[in-house]
């Protein structure tokens, strides 16, 4: 039998939860001759799992070391994967998981007992029947979840939303979210809302006191990249207050003249579909900005201030806001400035050599 026909055996043979024959076959195929090293690492693979599955986890781990040498970038990745959890400490597991078969001779036993007890235990007499049960009415229950969905979105709304966009360079920005909760504490769903974007992004910071203030700080990253944040974030923050809303969209375009940069950042959030929530206020700042920034806000007008962008937006509409900025390129200037005084340089040269001057020379 060739090593292919062993291999797709073995795989039959892992899948019908035969492990023993699979690792048996597996082995053969590694003795031959003329594998590669990602068919034999594929090989290996399977063999940790087959082990794996007979509980074998020391000779699955020593494997898996092996793996990791291999020059296949795949394969190490895998091998790692595995190792990890094949050395994850082992958890209790509760008993409630777990079914215990009860031995028969004790139970035969015990219902002996039983039945002899119950043969000399007194009648005990019966109640008047109170008639059959009622379930709840529609009016009672659905005043319940009126008073219980009134009382999520609440305290999902008490709450002030900025979203803070940073302007830091060519196609580089930093964005950051500042929640504020009027009750003066973190709301259930900011909890929870921090613990899902530590899963979704490990390197954003987060700070969260005690007042409900929580604030969400993003590293430098380029236009693409924050849109896809953005998306992320406010979608994880919906999810978590209960509510939904069309994912916002931040374009920034940019067009760079040597000497200068400019910079067009569009933002459209759509909350047509945003329910009315009491103290809830959704805002966005930018900055830095300079005082010839060109504004175009709507339903309400941004209003700029030392250097920053304020902007509240609306609910039940579609809010836009477009900012077109130029920034010099301090680079691009000294670039210009140093090719302008040598083009003077060339040019007193040659008023020089004109007028009889020419170049300096040695004495004869």
């Amino acid at each position: 039998m060739e090593a292919s026909e062993r291999l797709i055996v073995a795989e039959a043979a892992l899948e019908s939860g035969d492990y023993g024959q699979c690792i048996s076959l597996l082995e053969k195929v590694l003795k031959g001759e003329g594998l590669s090293t990602e068919y034999e690492g594929q090989v290996q693979l399977l063999m940790i799992t087959a082990y794996m599955g007979q509980g074998k986890d020391q000779e699955a781990i020593s494997i898996c070391k092996s793996l990791l040498k291999n020059t296949e970038s795949s394969l190490r990745q895998e091998a790692k994967q595995l190792l990890s959890i094949l050395q994850a400490p082992e958890l209790e597991r509760p008993k409630s998981w777990s079914v215990k078969i009860p031995n028969l001779k004790d139970a035969l036993i015990e219902e002996s007992s039983y039945s002899y007890k119950k043969a000399f235990e007194p009648k005990q007499p019966k109640e008047p029947p109170t008639g059959p049960t009622k379930g709840l009415e529609l009016g009672f229950t659905g005043l319940v979840l009126a008073i219980f969905l009134g009382l999520t979105i609440l305290l999902s709304g008490c709450v002030q939303f900025t979203t803070e966009v940073q302007l830091i360079g060519p196609d580089r920005l930093k964005l950051a979210f500042d929640i504020n909760s009027n009750s003066n504490q973190l709301l259930p769903w900011q909890k929870q809302f921090e613990a899902s974007l530590k899963e979704l992004n490990p390197n954003i910071t987060i700070h969260s006191s005690s007042n409900g203030s929580q604030v969400i700080e993003s590293p430098s990253i380029n236009s693409q990249e924050a849109n896809s944040f953005i998306k992320s974030t406010i979608a994880l923050a919906t999810e978590a207050a209960g509510i939904e809303i069309v994912s916002p969209q931040i374009t920034l375009k940019e067009k760079n003249w040597l000497v200068g940069l400019e910079q067009r950042l569009k933002v459209i959030v759509d909350l047509k579909d945003l329910i009315e929530i009491p103290g809830l206020n959704v805002s966005m700042s930018v900055s830095p900005v300079s005082h010839k920034t060109k504004l175009k806000g709507s339903p309400r007008p941004a209003i700029e201030k030392e250097s920053n962008i304020y902007w509240e937006l609306e609910r039940g509409v579609l809010n836009e806001i477009e900012i077109q900025e130029w920034r010099w390129n301090r680079l691009g200037l000294g670039i210009v400035f140093v090719l302008f005084i040598l083009g003077i340089v060339i040019i007193m040269q040659s008023l020089k050599v004109r007028m009889g001057y020419g170049f300096p020379e040695l004495p004869p």
